[in-house]
């Protein structure tokens, strides 16, 4: 499990030496960077695909500080994730049912409190909120992906 002092060790890294940890990200999961753009990003307004990239840089970071190192990233496992997690939201009746399922037993829990508590700041408007779901779902899938590495 990686701590909360890690986490934010992650930002004050990324505060300090953006360049390094957005090179260091770049050089371990680009194959991940260049899905989120074909994929995700153009379905989210420029402020919350900036705040998605952020997530998992952050993500990304914090598993590098407490492993020392990354293995190669697999677009087909973090697909698998995706699938699975989008699944368990079918299977919920509402987003807070959901939300507390993935928080159940979570071995990376700190990681995914980050994740909400971040996004929990942005505005409730109908369209945030289906906006909100998605980065959460995509930020829970590249956790399982780079933690289980």
């Amino acid at each position: 499990m990686i701590p909360e002092a890690t986490i934010e060790n992650a930002i004050t890294k990324l505060s300090e030496s953006r360049e390094d940890v957005e090179t260091r990200f770049l050089e371990n999961h680009r194959i991940f960077f260049d899905y989120l753009h074909n994929e995700i990003l153009s379905a989210l307004e420029d402020d919350l695909q900036a705040q998605l990239i952020f997530y998992i840089t952050i993500i990304h970071e914090s598993c590098f500080l407490a492993n020392g190192s990354l293995p190669p990233f697999s677009l087909e496992d973090y697909a698998e994730n995706e699938d699975n997690n989008w699944r368990t939201t079918e299977k919920n009746s509402n987003w807070e049912e959901t939300v507390n399922f993935f928080f159940r037993d979570y071995p990376e829990e700190d990681l995914l409190a980050f994740v909400e508590d971040m996004l929990s700041e942005i505005d409730g408007s109908e369209k945030n909120t289906a906006s909100t779901e998605v980065i959460f779902i995509v930020a829970k899938s590249y956790i399982d992906t780079v933690c289980s590495l």
